[in-house]
């Protein structure tokens, strides 16, 4: 409150609380005279935020009464453990590091013998050396052998250091560097020897790395020494396990074309021996008709001689048909079967007879080696059934079941393409194709099952 010739003037700043320091009024003199001016401006930095306000450079704030702090926790111990921790967290990922790199080196030290495993990982077999027949193969492996032994009488298979000394004899410490360099050799041989004996078509790569690791035991138990095998001779035994899979396989494939060969003979066999049966039949049945010809002739019936000539004549067409069929092998049917139960949706076999009835055919493979009788879609005759045969091959063989064995004839295909085909090769002979498989047994089969409920056996599998 100011007061001035009696007359008071009153200023009451606002919004200073809590403030350690404020300038309430301004006194300065202006034009000779005094005037006053209401400030009303606080400071939460106390003096030296009034000073700095106008221009006092402040070194140190003044002693200020200091607010209680609460008291903080020692944080040393938990400082301590977190470098406890992170030093540990080192050592585990180094030993991790170690346990993955000897994982590694064990996984590649490890030779695969569990012939399924085997089996499944290999998936496709092909020949790695051109051998035309089991001949071949068998003579290349004897060349190769002569080459193994030859190697081992020169004593090039295995060789070891020079210069080593035992009792102050360089003649003794190469005895002694011989004689180790034998028994590491000898050792070698048996592991290839039984290697060689007991590979087949899908062991030959673990195999390999069997006898790979074999020679490495060797290079390592013979350092000292420099005993190791030769990489010549190696190779050539690595070459002699090669040979012997491709020969086992050879082997089996020619034994394989030798089963397709006596089917494919017998079936000739019984196909001729049906075309004797038919042609002695319509030989007897010629001289029936020959005999009812002479005695219409004689008896005036003419009735009876129209008839007689009539059939007298398709039993000469019917005996050359069947006398071109024995003659030509490349005569006969071509079917197209399925077997829905056995083998499953859109799976259809395309294959060949020379039988007078092809269904005689059907019915065997039919018989005892699948659950369910086949499914005739197509009988197709002609006069190169071979080359017709062939062409639907060759048409589905990328649809092929096994891709392996291409005396297989089972192909994954629908009906309708084979009918397409057939169309496609131009042939003239098909009289009927029947798309549907009627599965009869199957289907009943199936029926009974659902019929049974849940504790029936499902014959789908």
């Amino acid at each position: 409150m100011l007061v001035e010739d009696d007359e008071q003037l009153v200023f009451a700043p606002s919004n200073l609380g809590g403030l350690p320091t404020a300038v309430l009024v301004e006194l300065y003199r202006r034009a000779g005279g005094w005037r006053v001016r209401a400030v009303g401006q606080g400071w939460a930095a106390g003096l030296a935020g009034l000073a700095r306000e106008y221009g006092v450079n402040v070194d140190a704030e003044p002693d200020q009464p200091e607010t209680p702090r609460a008291p903080q926790p020692d944080l040393a111990p938990v400082r301590s453990e977190l470098d406890r921790l992170s030093e540990r967290r080192d050592a585990l990922v180094q030993e991790v590091a170690v346990l993955d790199r000897r994982v590694r080196e064990a996984r590649e030290a490890i030779v695969e013998t569990d012939e399924l495993r085997l089996l499944q990982q290999v998936g496709y077999y092909q020949f790695r050396h051109p051998l035309d027949d089991v001949l071949s193969s068998k003579q290349r492996l004897d060349g190769l052998r002569t080459r193994i032994k030859q190697a081992i009488g020169k004593r090039t298979a295995v060789h070891g250091k020079s210069g080593w000394m035992v009792n102050g004899s360089l003649k003794e410490g190469a005895d002694l560097v011989r004689q180790f360099g034998d028994l590491m050799l000898r050792t070698y041989n048996i592991e290839a020897d039984n290697c060689v004996r007991t590979v087949r078509a899908h062991t030959v790569d673990a195999a390999k790395k069997r006898l790979d690791r074999t020679r490495e035991a060797i290079v390592k138990n013979g350092s000292t020494m420099g005993v190791a095998i030769d990489e010549s001779f190696h190779v050539l035994r690595l070459e002699e396990l090669q040979l012997t899979a491709d020969h086992h396989l050879r082997v089996e494939q020619e034994k394989e074309d030798a089963r397709e060969e006596r089917h494919r003979q017998r079936e000739e066999v019984k196909a001729q021996e049906e075309f004797q049966r038919r042609k002695k039949d319509l030989l007897k049945e010629q001289v029936h008709y020959q005999s009812l010809l002479e005695r219409s002739r004689l008896s005036g019936d003419k009735a009876g001689l129209l008839t007689a000539r009539e059939r007298l004549a398709e039993i000469a067409e019917s005996i050359e048909e069947v006398e071109e069929m024995a003659a030509n092998t490349r005569v006969g049917y071509v079917y197209v079967i399925s077997n829905v139960g056995a083998f499953g949706d859109r799976i259809v076999k395309i294959g060949l007879t020379r039988r007078e009835d092809p269904l005689q055919r059907v019915y065997e493979l039919g018989s005892a080696s699948v659950p369910f009788k086949f499914d005739v879609h197509a009988l197709v005759f002609s006069q190169d059934a071979v080359a017709l045969e062939g062409a639907l091959h060759r048409e589905f063989d990328q649809r092929r079941v096994n891709r392996v064995n291409r005396r297989r004839e089972f192909f994954r295909v629908d009906l309708a393409e084979v009918r397409a085909a057939l169309e496609k090769l131009g042939t003239n002979h098909v009289v009927e194709f029947r798309e549907l498989a009627e599965a009869p047994e199957w289907r009943q089969s199936q029926a009974q099952q659902a019929a049974d409920g849940p504790s029936g056996v499902d014959l789908s599998r």
